[in-house]
This record gives C-alpha cells, sequence and structure tokens, in this order.
C-alpha cells in the first residue's frame, strides 16, 4: 500500500517522474497523516464508513481504465486476439508468480472472523451473503481491470497498470481513486496484524480489550516496519509476487487444507492405517503434521486443556483404529500390507484413493500450495537478480 501511494500521490500532483526522494516524501508524509492515524482506531467496526469510501472508488477506478484503455488497437496490432492468446497464456518462467499475486487478491482468510463479527447481527446467513457478494464482486472486478489492463499494453503492462497511461483528467481521477483506496485498506490490514500479534503473545482473550499503550507500540512498530521495506523496495510488482508466493499460498491453499486435514487426523491416521500405509512416510508426515497443530498446549489455561484433552483423544483413536500407532502418536513400523510386489501396491493405492475422497480437495490445496510457494520463491528471486545484473 505505501509502495503504490509513492507511485500515485506525486503523479496527482503532477511529476511526471518522481525521483525516489519524491517518492519517500510523498509515501512518508501521506502514510504518517492518513494511514497511520486511522491504523491506531480501536476496533474495526470504526473503519465501516472508510471501508465503504474504498470500495466505492475502486469501482470507480475499474470504470476508468476500462474506458482509457487502448485493448483494441494493441491487440489489432498484435495479430489479433488469438496470437495474443498463443504467446501469453501460460508462462512458465513466471506462472507460479503471477498465480500467487493473484491469489493474494483473494486473500481474505486471516481477516474473516474479525469482520464476521463486527457484523450487527453474525448469523450464518448474512455472512454467506456478505461474503459471496464480496468475493463475487471483487472477481469481477479483477479480471476486468487484469484484462483492460493486459490487452492494452502486453509486455508492457507494469505492476501499477496506471503507470503506464500518460495524464489526463480522467486518469488523474483514476489516480486519486486508487490512492484512497490504499489510503483506506492499509488501517485494516494493520488492524489484522495487531489483532494476530496479541493473539499469539498475550492469548486470545486480550484482543477484545487491548490497553492504549500495548495498541499504539504495536501500531507503531508494524508502520515503522512496513515503511521501511516500502523505501527500500520501490517496485510495486515485485512486492505482490514476492508477498503472493509467500502470504498467497499459506493463506489460500495451504493452510486452509491443513487445518481441515488436522480438525480430522484421527479419521485421516485410521485411514492409512486400515489401508497398510502404518510406518510409511505419508502417515508419518501426517502424524507430524497434526502434532504441530495442537498450539495451545504451550499456553497453558482452559483452552490449552481443551486442545490437549482433544489431542489425547484423537490418538487414542487413532491407537484404537490400528495397534501400530501408539498412545502417544508415534507410528511403529511394519504392519503388513494387502499383497507383496507392484500389483499389492497398485490395488491399495487405489483403495487409498477411494477411502480420502472426503479429503481430496484439502490435500490438493496443501500439495498445490507447496508447490506455488516454492516454485514461486525462487523464480520472483531468480528475478529479482536478474532485474539487478540488468541495472
Amino acid at each position: 500500500y505505501c509502495v503504490i501511494i509513492g507511485d500515485v500521490v506525486p503523479s496527482i500532483l503532477g511529476v511526471e517522474d518522481p525521483t525516489a526522494g519524491q517518492r519517500a516524501l510523498a509515501m512518508t508524509l501521506c502514510s504518517l497523516f492518513v494511514m497511520y492515524p486511522l491504523s491506531i482506531l480501536k476496533d474495526m467496526s470504526s473503519l465501516a464508513f472508510t471501508s465503504s469510501l474504498s470500495c466505492l472508488a475502486d469501482v470507480v477506478l475499474v470504470l476508468i481504465v476500462l474506458a482509457e484503455t487502448p485493448a483494441a488497437e494493441t491487440v489489432a496490432a498484435a495479430g489479433g486476439f488469438g496470437e495474443v492468446l498463443r504467446g501469453s497464456v501460460i508462462k512458465p518462467a513466471t506462472m507460479f508468480s503471477g498465480l500467487g499475486a493473484m491469489s493474494f487478491a483473494f486473500v481474505c482468510h486471516h481477516s474473516s472472523f474479525i469482520v464476521a463479527n463486527s457484523l450487527e447481527n453474525p448469523t450464518k446467513e448474512r455472512w454467506g451473503l456478505v461474503t459471496h457478494l464480496s468475493v463475487g464482486t471483487a472477481a469481477v472486478m479483477c479480471v476486468s481491470l487484469g484484462l483492460a489492463g493486459y490487452l492494452g499494453f502486453l509486455e508492457e503492462t507494469q505492476g501499477d497498470v496506471l503507470n503506464n497511461f500518460g495524464t489526463s483528467p480522467s486518469l488523474t481521477a483514476a489516480r486519486v481513486m486508487l490512492g484512497l483506496t490504499m489510503f483506506f485498506t492499509y488501517p485494516m490490514e494493520s488492524f489484522v496484524a495487531r489483532h494476530t500479534i496479541v493473539a499469539l503473545r498475550y492469548g486470545e482473550e486480550a484482543v477484545h480489550d487491548i490497553p492504549d499503550k500495548r495498541r499504539y507500540v504495536i501500531t507503531t512498530a508494524l508502520y515503522l516496519v512496513t515503511l521501511v521495506f516500502a523505501l527500500l523496495v520501490p517496485d510495486v510488482g515485485l512486492v505482490l509476487e514476492l508477498t503472493g508466493a509467500v502470504s498467497g499460498s499459506f493463506l489460500a491453499y495451504i493452510l486452509p487444507g491443513a487445518m481441515h486435514l488436522c480438525v480430522n487426523r484421527a479419521d485421516l491416521l485410521r485411514i492409512l492405517n486400515s489401508h497398510g500405509y502404518a510406518g510409511s512416510y505419508l502417515c508419518l508426515a501426517c502424524v507430524k503434521l497434526t502434532e504441530q497443530s495442537v498450539l495451545g498446549e504451550a499456553g497453558g489455561g482452559s483452552d490449552a486443556a481443551v486442545v490437549k484433552t482433544r489431542s489425547d483423544s484423537d490418538d487414542a483413536l487413532s491407537a484404537q483404529a490400528n495397534p501400530a500407532v501408539a498412545a502417544d502418536g508415534v507410528v511403529e513400523l511394519g504392519v503388513a500390507g494387502e499383497g507383496g510386489g507392484w500389483s499389492g501396491s497398485l490395488r491399495r493405492a487405489r483403495a487409498l484413493h477411494q477411502a480420502l475422497e472426503p479429503y481430496r480437495v484439502s490435500l490438493v490445496l496443501v500439495v498445490f500450495g507447496g508447490i506455488a510457494f516454492f516454485v514461486g520463491t525462487i523464480t520472483t528471486v531468480l528475478g529479482m537478480f536478474n532485474q539487478g545484473a540488468h541495472e
């Protein structure tokens, strides 16, 4: 958000090619006097009005880009839409970096519970309506803006597509809308980050009544860290790719799938054991993964007791399902499989595939997210080095 502010504000003020110092000054002043004070607020519901303004600004921004994009001329000059598709649909070198950036655009898991609790009447039906409308609208707007931007400039498209356009009253208005969106979105993300830090450090109950001093200290520290990184990394495209590869992969794919698997850990172990996979690396990975999910044990208190009780209960169920799993959750080797050789292995694998049907989506999410994380991070870092070498 700070990086985009550095791109947008100088252009709004009429500076066509801002220097690094001008961008840094714009980022520092705007974030200090607008974004930081909003981040200090105690309750996310206080940001309801600014959030509405931000959504309205997004709609206006997309409409302006759709009206101003030179997509028709660019596609015609490239030989038609078919030629554009053939040359730009899949690029292995940057596919996972781009996928991470797109996934990060839809990552709202971290604020879901907070937003749901801020509803006046947080029923399941109302929360479902909010999520479907918000995510659906965001998808339509993202696809529209992405297509208009890319088809207008193809390989020359920059991370901030407004940097591809010239200056005109409508485009200045678009930059103002983008600036407003950044101003009003950053405080919401800062609020979620503060909430998470307090919950991890002081316990979940402490987030409901954060002392003023603690709130000021954590919010200020978060602001300074983000500002420093924004000053050091001025390329918004690089920031989106890196945060998408890391945060997007974990929040959008790995963690949701892993949480579902951890909640059903006993059933997973029972399935693996009953199909002759006790002692295998797959079963051991499942045990280790679910052991790490018991996060409350070190915190003490009633929450830790509840988590510990459930953990012990799950281990007991797994041990009952197959004697190869001891009461402490450690897998013992030596369970006989269903036949030997390749034929027996194929039969077990086919049966296991059918038995894991309730968990296929979660397993695919975890595996795909892991691939996206490693490949996306590596390609983004290599791109950074290549860009630095060319400069």
